[in-house]
């Protein structure tokens, strides 16, 4: 939904969206940035964040050339986005949710959804390109997400309703996608289960 847009226009419709879930006395108090504000209480308060990844998750630079070689880089943004995306163990490195949980009659039909779902003309991410691998992550935690979103935001809401879309499109229909949502939940929780145990 972003592609072709304008960084403010994203950042209204995070505004708009955050403000439809609160109550109306709370709306004007609600911006792009509750994100951050949000982001930034839970690492200060997770015990295993510490304040050189909670800088960096938040995206601030200091005034040296420090950030360059810390906050700008990949590997240190590992732990804090692990604990964001409400992982067990932010040490350690984690399955992604999985469109294998479906099983491998429905794969094909996963990759259909994925071309219809996710319009692009870059062929590293069509089958057999190099970043397809991350287009399937993105479709399986969109499809685990389905049953919370659709729960919370409703089936009017624009990301709800074009996955419902394309699904049928897809002959998918919305029960099937229900169960498709909570099968690759499933799946998911019990990973981090495993890696308690």
């Amino acid at each position: 939904m972003c592609q072709e847009r304008t960084d403010g226009w994203t950042a209204r419709i995070i505004a708009s969206t955050l403000s439809n879930l609160v109550p109306a006395c709370q709306k004007k108090k609600v911006t792009g940035k509750s994100l951050r504000y949000g982001a930034t209480t839970s690492m200060h308060e997770h015990p295993d964040i510490t304040h050189t990844e909670l800088l960096a998750v938040g995206g601030w630079w200091s005034k040296d050339n420090s950030s360059h070689y810390t906050v700008g880089r990949v590997a240190i943004h590992m732990r804090p986005m692990r604990a964001l995306a409400g992982y067990c163990n932010v040490q350690k490195a984690h399955v992604p949710p999985r469109l294998g949980a479906l099983g491998e009659v429905e794969l094909p039909l996963m990759e259909t959804l994925a071309d219809k779902l996710y319009l692009t003309n870059l062929i590293q991410f069509k089958v057999g390109g190099h970043l397809r691998p991350l287009i399937r992550i993105v479709l399986a935690t969109n499809i685990k997400n389905f049953n919370k979103k659709l729960a919370t935001l409703g089936i009017d809401n624009a990301s709800v309703f074009r996955l419902i879309s394309v699904a049928g499109s897809c002959g998918i229909l919305l029960e099937r996608l229900k169960e498709m949502s909570s099968t690759i939940d499933d799946d998911f929780v019990c990973k981090i289960f495993k890696e308690l145990s």
